[in-house]
C-alpha cells in the first residue's frame, strides 16, 4: 500500500473579519496532512466524529488527475489538526470494476458507524453511480 500524504493546503481561519474592511480578512496557516510522492491524491472533505477525531477522506495513489485508478482513503487527528496519522492511512474503497471511484465524503452515523459516499460504476459496461460504504473506525 502507497504511504499516504495527501497534499491538502487546509487553511485554519483563525480570525474572522476586520471593522469596516469591505471584504473578510483572516489569518491562515496552510500545512500538509499527507503526501503520496509520486501520486496524485485530490478531492479532500472532512468530518468531525462524536469524540472529536478529525477524519479527511480523498481519492488517491492516481497516477494523474485523470486516471483509471484510485483508491478511497483517509487519514486521521486525535489532536486537533496539528498531527495527521498519514502512516496509517485507511483504505475504504479500491476495487471499482473498472478502477475508477472519487470525490468521496464521510459522516459518522449515531451509533458511531462511519458512512462514505463517492462515484464509482457497479457493474462493468455501466456509467458512474453514487455508492456507499459502512464502515467502523479502528480503536488507535
Amino acid at each position: 500500500m502507497a504511504r499516504c500524504q495527501v497534499l491538502l493546503g487546509l487553511t485554519l481561519i483563525l480570525a474572522m473579519a476586520q471593522k469596516g474592511a469591505g471584504a473578510m480578512s483572516v489569518e491562515k496557516s496552510s500545512f500538509v496532512i499527507c503526501k503520496e510522492p509520486g501520486r496524485y491524491v485530490g478531492w479532500p472533505t472532512i468530518a468531525r466524529t462524536a469524540d472529536g477525531e478529525l477524519l479527511v477522506v480523498f481519492s488517491g495513489d492516481r497516477e494523474g488527475h485523470v486516471c483509471p485508478f484510485g483508491k478511497t482513503q483517509l487519514v486521521r487527528s486525535n489532536d486537533g489538526g496539528k498531527t495527521w496519522d498519514y502512516p496509517n492511512e485507511i483504505l475504504i474503497r479500491d476495487d471499482a470494476p473498472n478502477g475508477d471511484l472519487g470525490y468521496p465524503a464521510s459522516l459518522q452515523m449515531d451509533d458511531e458507524t462511519i458512512l462514505t459516499i463517492y462515484y464509482q460504476i457497479d457493474r462493468p459496461g455501466e456509467k458512474t453511480c453514487l455508492m456507499g460504504t459502512l464502515w467502523k473506525l479502528p480503536k488507535n
